[in-house]
Formats: C-alpha cells, structure tokens, sequence
C-alpha cells in the first residue's frame, strides 16, 4: 500500500499526507545506535525543511561537509506538529530529538520553509506555530531565509541558481544562508 496509508498524518482539513521523512538517517545510513546518541546530542542541530527532495539535498550536504545538522523533511508546513492551537505538540519524527540536555543546554532548530512565508499568512502562521512548541520544549528556533527572486521558492531552487561551479556544485552560499538563519 502507499505510504500514506501505513502512516498517516492528516491536515487541517483532513487529507491524508506522506509522513515526515528522516533524511539524514536514510542518507547517512545511521543506526539505531546512531540515531539514539542523536536523539540526546543538543549539538546536532535540527534541520526541518519543506519536501523530500530539499532534505535529501539538505542531509547529502551536511554529511559530505561534516556539518552537525541533522534534516528531516515534512511534507507540508503544517506536519511539524499535531494537536488544536492551544496543546499542539511536535510530531513523533520530530518529537524524539531531546529539544534541552540534561545540562540545560537547548537544541538549535531551523526552520526554513520555501519563500513563500513572506507572502502567505498561513505559511507564516504555520512556522510560528511550529517555532512555538519547539521553544516550549526548550529549543532556540532559528529562521534561514532565502533571497528573493523569480525563480527562487527554495532551498533546490537557491542551490540550481547560486551554487553551480565548474566542476559540480559549491554549497558553501546555501550553508552560508542555513548558519546566517535569524533567531
């Protein structure tokens, strides 16, 4: 069956969406093992970004450069979190990754949602939404934002535009944008 129908998770209006999907365990290949010391480990910073495509770019990226991000992608802007307004809680992919250590010391979690934010109030609503219940659980969110243009919606379209070199690809301009994100 599709994947949907295994693990759904429903919108506000209740249609069926694809699940959030761990890029950089799928990428990485990382174990249970390696997962779990992530899971605690504040210093990897949480990477959640719009669409699969984005986030397999997003982890391949942070892997090849030995970057401590770790990306997950969700399918909407809305599949972040679950719930009515006043007990939204992170969804279970997110959920898992402790947003404090035992320490005090919070996670850094970005956020970077395709341009559209600037001109859609329900987008922007979505990434508050998003921002506020990863603070509550003891995170410092923090925003990448794109510059605007005709042909940059997001994190792919940046990359095709801003980061061809002679020989590849040079993501060094989008890295940039991801360690430059606004608290």
């Amino acid at each position: 069956p599709p994947r949907s129908t295994l693990f759904p998770y429903t919108t506000l209006f209740r249609s069926v969406q694809n699940p959030c999907w761990d890029a950089s365990q799928v990428i990485g290949g990382l174990s249970p093992a390696e997962m779990a010391k992530r899971f605690q480990d504040v210093s990897y910073r949480l990477l959640i970004i719009e669409g699969e495509k984005k986030a397999a770019m997003l982890a391949q990226v942070m892997q090849d450069m030995n970057l401590p991000y770790h990306v997950i992608s969700i399918p909407g802007v809305w599949m972040g979190v679950v719930g009515p307004r006043k007990n939204r809680r992170l969804v279970d992919e997110i959920g898992r990754f402790d947003m404090r250590d035992t320490a005090g010391r919070p996670r850094n979690c970005l956020i970077f949602f395709d341009n559209d934010k600037a001109f859609n109030p329900a987008v922007m609503d979505a990434l508050l939404q998003t921002a506020i219940v990863m603070q509550k659980e003891g995170a410092d969110v923090f925003v990448p934002n794109l510059p605007f243009g005709k042909k940059i919606k997001g994190a792919d379209d940046f990359a095709l535009m801003h980061c061809r070199a002679a020989d590849g690809f040079n993501f060094q301009p989008l890295v940039d944008i991801i360690e430059g994100a606004i608290y």
